[in-house]
């Protein structure tokens, strides 16, 4: 039932926003309540909701497809925070020049939660 995420979220997409920065962020302060509302306000119709679900949805064809890709030859840059772990071990075979940078104290939303560090950690890689 591809169609259920809609059915259930469609105008109460609050109820998935707040949890899901209740649940992915480490540092609770960096998300408004106005953040959060801009976010529901924008994921909140059928349309939207079923866009976003897709995405989700395409991850095991995207797993098998990734086995068939070469390396990438030029730099890569993979940041995490709470996920670096398995960010770092989905990465390794992906390309022939990786560089990983952990944000500490910072759950999924790395822009939001730490901001500065996100921005740093950019500016080593894209100006050595």
């Amino acid at each position: 039932m591809k169609e259920l995420p809609e059915q259930l979220l469609e105008g109460r997409m609050d109820i998935m926003i707040n949890w899901l920065f209740a649940k992915l962020t480490i540092n609770k302060k960096a998300v408004t309540e106005f953040d959060k509302a801009v976010y529901s306000f924008a994921y909140s119709t059928k349309e939207a909701i079923k866009s976003s679900n897709l995405w989700y949805q395409a991850f095991p064809k995207d797993i098998q497809d990734m086995k068939t890709y070469e390396k990438l030859l030029m730099p890569v840059l993979a940041i995490g925070g709470s996920g670096y772990e398995l960010l770092s071990s989905s990465l390794l075979n992906t390309t022939t020049d990786l560089k990983f940078a952990k944000i500490e104290n910072c759950g999924h939303f790395l822009l939001l939660e730490q901001p500065e560090e996100t921005a740093k950690q950019m500016l080593k890689f894209l100006v050595p």
